[in-house]
């Protein structure tokens, strides 16, 4: 039995045919990567949210998978609130799933004008039994330059 998840991809390529057609035509050839997972003995599914920050006009941060196999979030989401706690802009991000042990890094532009009514960012993560949540509150002067 394995401790952590192995990953692995099996990859299916199309070769082109074996006489030299002279065609007008484009030829498309087929190329598909298939993920395979032997999952361990006792799968523990576990992440967090790290390295928040803000860099220049970019609200940057990272989910670890600290599990022993990998997860896909179902859904990755920042939401802007104001001074008084209300929610005025929510992003829904593109997820990818996160290998055990592995980490992805998700970067959000925020416009100027967004940026001087935000009191703090919250990320909202969903896996499939809990939701991280973690707030970033910004720095007084973050938008100005």
């Amino acid at each position: 039995m394995v401790a952590s998840e192995k990953s692995y991809r099996i990859f299916v390529e199309e070769l082109p045919p074996l006489e030299n057609s002279q065609s007008d035509g484009i030829r498309i050839l087929t190329k598909m990567g298939v993920p395979i997972f032997i999952q361990p003995s006792k799968p523990t599914v576990q992440g967090r949210l790290d390295q928040m920050g803000f860099q220049g006009s970019e609200f940057f941060f990272e989910i670890k998978n600290l599990g022993n196999v990998h997860f896909f979030p179902r859904a990755v989401r920042v939401k802007e609130a104001g001074s008084q706690g209300e929610t005025f802009l929510e992003r829904e991000l593109q997820s990818w799933y996160i290998l055990a042990g592995g980490m992805r890094e998700y970067r959000v532009e925020i416009p100027r004008a967004d940026c001087e009514k935000i009191q703090n960012l919250t990320v909202e993560v969903e896996l499939e039994d809990k939701t991280l949540q973690e707030k970033f509150p910004l720095p007084p002067k973050t938008c100005k330059e």
